[in-house]
């Protein structure tokens, strides 16, 4: 059986919170063993067509989707590897509407649950855990913060394997 060649639609938080959330993520990492990722929102989780003419539709939402910003509305997991701990964000209207855009580009079809959040570590951790980082995080990830690019990734069964395909400034012409 052929695997599908699958990416993924991220939206990249700004400097100089990047840096930020990329230096809580790999103390996370460390201190819980989690693979290496960058700081992201899935705008889309799984699309799959030809890498140039996504790359393209990429361009595309780019120029349609100006910086977003980001209200963080809690901290929560779930039993699922890629959601083991995140940031849960807020359903804004703007952000919204990306991921309706997207989701028409990409052929993707929208989803009524989609659950915007920042991912802080993939993996397994237990519910004691889970609450000891809510207590400790919470007060430090209450901030808005802004997105300012999207990007098109190539998602692999190893996080390790991830690959960036392209990624473009958010309100940019193509």
């Amino acid at each position: 059986m052929n695997e599908v060649t699958r990416y993924a639609l991220w939206l990249l938080p700004a400097e100089p919170v990047s840096t930020a959330f990329a230096d809580l993520i790999e103390s996370l990492r460390k201190s819980y063993r989690g693979p290496v990722f960058a700081p992201h929102v899935t705008l889309l989780g799984w699309v799959t067509g030809n890498e140039e003419a996504l790359a393209q539709a990429t361009a595309q939402l780019a120029a349609q989707v100006e910086p977003i910003t980001l209200r963080p509305v809690g901290l929560d997991g779930e039993p699922y590897y890629f959601r083991c701990f995140y940031l849960k964000l807020d359903k804004s209207e703007p952000l919204l509407r990306a991921h309706e855009k997207a989701s028409a580009l990409f052929s993707a079809g929208h989803s009524s649950d989609y659950l915007p959040h920042l991912s802080l570590i993939y993996g397994q951790l237990s519910a004691p855990q889970k609450t000891r980082l809510q207590k400790e995080l919470i007060d430090t990830l209450s901030a808005e913060f802004v997105v300012d690019r999207v990007q098109l990734v190539h998602i692999a069964v190893a996080v390790a394997d991830w690959r960036v395909v392209t990624t473009f400034a958010l309100g940019s012409p193509s």
